[in-house]
């Protein structure tokens, strides 16, 4: 049975702190995000993904928190900010998606076995039109568990968009509440880090 306790979760872009009952899902903590305009579309024992209804049918925004077993042991943050990079170059379908920004941060307060990131795709066959492109913008955390590094965890948000169109403030706001209240709590004793019961689907890169 996985536990939820409250914490205080400070938003990096807010100029307050509020209340949440943060899960504790077994080695992992997040504050998942509340309201009826969210829904959990996804539950694995990989990946958890939230979307929400913005409002607006040229905007799509969601957050996730994903992790995985990891089988190389780097000898600096530097390293594994790099493999962080190069992950992210892998390109499932390069006639669609052309990788436009790929930046990876070392320090920007978080913990020495974490750094964050933000990635800006160009997905070449996602609009309405046979040729029209979209934005997507992936911004999170990617984080090495504090006591078992072989355990990667990742939270992150994710809007997609028309090419000329920001995310706006507020969604930003949220997004990022979501990614900073990534926390870690005990190794599980059973060697259990399901996030969720069920098995994750390959992706396309994981079937070639």
């Amino acid at each position: 049975m996985k536990k939820v306790r409250m914490t205080q979760v400070c938003a990096l872009l807010l100029a307050v702190c509020v209340s949440a009952a943060s899960e504790d899902l077994g080695g992992v903590m997040i504050v998942p995000p509340a309201g009826d305009e969210w829904l959990r579309v996804q539950a694995n024992s990989q990946s958890l993904v939230w979307m929400k209804r913005t409002g607006n049918p040229d905007i799509t925004f969601g957050v996730a928190l994903l992790t995985r077993p990891i089988a190389t042991d780097f000898a600096s943050r530097a390293d594994f900010a790099d493999w962080v990079r190069r992950a992210s170059e892998a390109n499932p379908d390069p006639d669609r998606f052309r990788l436009i920004r790929n930046d990876v941060f070392i320090g920007q307060d978080v913990a020495e076995n974490c750094v964050r990131y933000h990635r800006v795709i160009e997905d070449r066959s996602a609009g309405e039109q046979p040729n029209a492109a979209l934005r997507l913008e992936v911004t999170g955390v990617a984080c090495r568990h504090p006591d078992e590094p072989m355990r990667y965890f990742d939270a992150q948000y994710s809007g997609r968009m028309p090419l000329s169109t920001r995310l706006p403030q507020a969604l930003t706001e949220e997004g990022q509440s979501f990614v900073d209240s990534l926390d870690f709590s005990d190794v599980p004793d059973d060697g259990d880090w399901s996030l969720a019961e069920g098995q994750p689907s390959k992706t396309r890169r994981e079937e070639t």
